[in-house]
């Protein structure tokens, strides 16, 4: 699916699965009171100076690749990465609030991802920064693995960590 054009009011009112391209090239809102986005495979494209936002309803990121330099809006959605895929931030700033990475991984290429509340990497599960930036500005509960190969990893002043089982860096010459 692609959104091209002006027009600052588009919104999608319905459960949505991607597995293929979701190009945002103007703002978008979908607006998913009891509803699901699932990111199972694919793209999600959103342009610099754009905004794709998720009201209400449930964001699951399963898979695949939120890349470019907009923002992914998730303000008043549940934020959920459930089962064992491979998930890819490549650009844009992401906020959620209460995340779980509860198998699976997440690379963080460039980009912000920001976490707000608690957040929890459960055993199994990869949080990798090879060029972003993951910020968790609460309690991070981390049962799994952060590998930090090149990029920024914040531990919030106002947080506290617990369960940090393995963090892995490594360094470069």
């Amino acid at each position: 699916m692609t959104t091209t054009g002006t027009n600052i009011g588009s919104y999608i009112n319905a459960p949505v699965t991607n597995q293929g391209l979701f190009d945002l090239n103007q703002n978008l809102t979908i607006v998913n009171a009891g509803k699901t986005f699932s990111q199972t495979s694919g793209t999600v494209d959103i342009e610099a100076g754009r905004t794709f936002s998720i009201s209400g309803g449930t964001f699951d990121w399963q898979g695949g690749t939120i890349q470019n330099t907009g923002i992914l809006n998730l303000s008043g959605a549940v934020f959920s990465m459930g089962g064992a895929g491979t998930r890819v931030l490549d650009g844009p700033t992401i906020s959620g609030n209460n995340v779980t990475l509860g198998g699976g991984s997440l690379e963080v290429k460039s980009g912000t991802f920001s976490a707000f509340g608690t957040t929890n990497i459960s055993g199994g599960a990869t949080l990798q920064l090879t060029g972003g930036t993951f910020n968790p500005t609460g309690q991070l509960n981390n049962d799994g693995l952060i590998d930090l190969d090149v990029g920024s990893l914040s531990l919030g002043s106002g947080g506290t960590h617990t369960q940090v089982l393995l963090i892995w860096m490594r360094v470069r010459h």
